[in-house]
C-alpha cells in the first residue's frame, strides 16, 4: 500500500511540474499564426478575397505558395485554384483548408 501511495505522489508531482512548464512557455513570445502550408497571411489585406480574373501573383500573395502545381491547377491541400492564361477561372475551397473567398466553396 505504501508503494502505491508513493507512486501516486510521484505521478502528481510530475504532472504539476509539466503544467508549470507549459504555463511558463505560454508567457514567451508567440510567433505569427501560420496556416497548414506554412504561409503567413499577415501582409494580406483583410478584405482581399479570391475572384475570377485575379492574376497568379495576386493569388500567390493572397493564399501563399501552393502545395502542388499541375499545369494551370494550383493545389492548396484539398482546395484548388485553376487558371487560364494566368488568370483565375475557377476554384474549389475545402472546409479543411478554405480559400479566402466571399462566394462560398466553388466558383466557375
Amino acid at each position: 500500500m505504501l508503494v502505491i501511495a508513493a507512486l501516486a505522489v510521484l505521478g502528481w508531482t510530475v504532472h504539476e511540474t509539466s503544467l508549470q512548464d507549459t504555463s511558463d512557455s505560454a508567457d514567451e513570445d508567440v510567433p505569427t499564426q501560420v496556416d497548414a502550408v506554412g504561409v503567413s497571411h499577415e501582409s494580406v489585406a483583410t478584405d482581399a478575397v479570391l475572384h475570377v480574373g485575379m492574376s497568379t501573383d495576386d493569388v500567390r500573395s493572397l493564399e501563399g505558395e501552393p502545395v502542388a502545381v499541375h499545369g494551370d491547377l494550383w493545389e492548396y491541400g484539398p482546395s484548388w485554384v485553376r487558371f487560364d492564361h494566368d488568370e483565375v477561372v475557377e476554384w474549389r475551397s475545402s472546409p479543411l483548408r478554405p480559400l479566402r473567398t466571399d462566394t462560398g466553396l466553388t466558383a466557375h
